[in-house]
């Protein structure tokens, strides 16, 4: 999620933090003369999901679901100018579940975030690692040294691809959702978990843990690989004077 938080030149920035001092929001809005409003929704940043290539420019997060009452700092800043405020999210009365179930519910759903941007950070080092060899591949081709890698370039594609399929699925004609990517089970996690404001369930619970299992799981087999096949690669790749990109 760090990528998205950058405060794009000429905007007003307005973070909401949490009484720890997380941030839980950020937006953001083009100044212009007079007054400037600008509405919180009570929401939380929701990460970029896999699917969704990282974007070109600075992006402001979409909103997620609501905050759980309690106390929040606005932060506006604009330049080298500003200023913050406190305000308070009060709980409404017709609303059936405990501030306690509130804070465990809103857990559930920051692990579940926190699951998603890990992913996506994989997602991006996976695709700017295709960009990274289509560019080396061109080099080596040009000097006349590829044919000696070819089949180590042909190795850690098949990885790419591998790893991919394991996030997207494979690809299908047709709509084609495997349960078992990644993807889909970032997606039907967050479907189960539901309401914010519904107590969470043991089924939630454990749909979140298996969902974690997984990621760790893939990201775990992503960096190993990374730091074997990939590593070897760039290394022979960089013994014919040709710098992989980052």
């Amino acid at each position: 999620m760090g990528e998205d938080q950058q405060n794009p030149e000429d905007q007003i920035r307005v973070l909401i933090l949490d009484e720890a001092g997380s941030i839980v929001r950020t937006l953001y809005q083009k100044p212009r003369a007079g007054v400037n409003r600008l509405a919180w929704g009570l929401d939380r940043n929701r990460p970029r999901y896999p699917n969704q290539p990282k974007p070109e420019k600075p992006a402001p997060p979409r909103g997620g679901v609501e905050v759980i009452p309690g106390a929040y700092t606005v932060r506006v800043s604009y330049q080298d100018w500003s200023s913050e405020a406190k305000v308070q999210v009060h709980k409404d009365p017709l609303i059936g579940i405990s501030q306690e179930e509130m804070a465990d519910k809103a857990e559930l759903f920051q692990r579940h975030y926190e699951n998603v941007a890990k992913v996506t950070t994989m997602m991006d080092k996976l695709r700017s690692t295709e960009a990274s060899l289509d560019f080396v591949e061109g080099k080596l081709k040009d000097q006349g040294d590829y044919e000696q890698l070819q089949e180590q370039f042909k190795s850690v594609r098949d990885q790419l691809k591998s790893f991919k399929e394991r996030v997207l699925s494979k690809e299908a004609q047709g709509i084609y959702r495997d349960p078992e990517a990644l993807l889909s089970q970032l997606r039907q996690t967050e479907y189960l978990l539901d309401n914010p404001l519904v107590a969470p369930s043991e089924n939630q619970v454990l749909q979140l843990m298996q969902t974690e299992r997984a990621c760790r799981q893939a990201i775990a087999a992503f960096n190993d690989f990374v730091e074997s096949d990939l590593a070897a690669l760039r290394k022979a790749v960089e013994a014919r004077q040709v710098k992989m990109l980052d």
